[in-house]
């Protein structure tokens, strides 16, 4: 099956709904939030889909980029197509070699109970964070486990120069 990784637009929000309330049904989010998440203009946020050769949404990745790092927010694969690589592809756009955010250190939170998103997230390269553990994080009380992945970020030889200069 060949998918593509996509910025979100408007005309996705209802099916993006859907897949999230497969994914997350604690969390009811309506296309609407989806615009709202996107509109906030106090914060540079992100939502990216995965979808396959139909158009049909597979995955999404939601972010927020800060001035020196990212705040991975949500990554949602349909639950019949886990394991299959597509949760990979969709965090990529982040860490990968071909990432287009330039930013070295990416964190993310998980649910307490979610052993699932977990070993997920260790899988990947992401290590606990400091603090590692966030109490009551979630609006039902529940504490999340805090991840970071720090990228390596290529310095120009120039710049290497004249830090040694000084």
């Amino acid at each position: 099956m060949k998918t593509a990784v996509r910025w979100y637009s408007d005309g996705d929000g209802q099916a993006l709904a859907l897949l999230h309330a497969a994914c997350l049904p604690h969390e009811k989010w309506t296309a609407a939030d989806f615009r709202k998440f996107i509109g906030n203009p106090n914060r540079n946020n992100v939502i990216k889909v995965l979808t396959d050769d139909n158009g049909c949404l597979l995955g999404s990745i939601l972010y927020t980029v800060g001035l020196d790092s990212v705040w991975l927010r949500r990554v949602c694969v349909h639950p019949e197509l886990r394991r299959s690589g597509l949760g990979r592809r969709l965090v990529e756009t982040l860490i990968g070699p071909k990432s287009l955010v330039k930013r070295a250190l990416v964190t993310a939170r998980a649910r307490e109970r979610s052993l699932e998103a977990h070993l997920f997230m260790r899988k990947l390269g992401f290590r606990p964070g400091d603090p590692a553990i966030l109490s009551n994080a979630y609006w039902d009380g529940e504490s999340a486990y805090v991840f970071t992945y720090c990228k390596t970020v290529a310095v120009p030889q120039r710049r290497l120069v004249a830090l040694a200069v000084k």
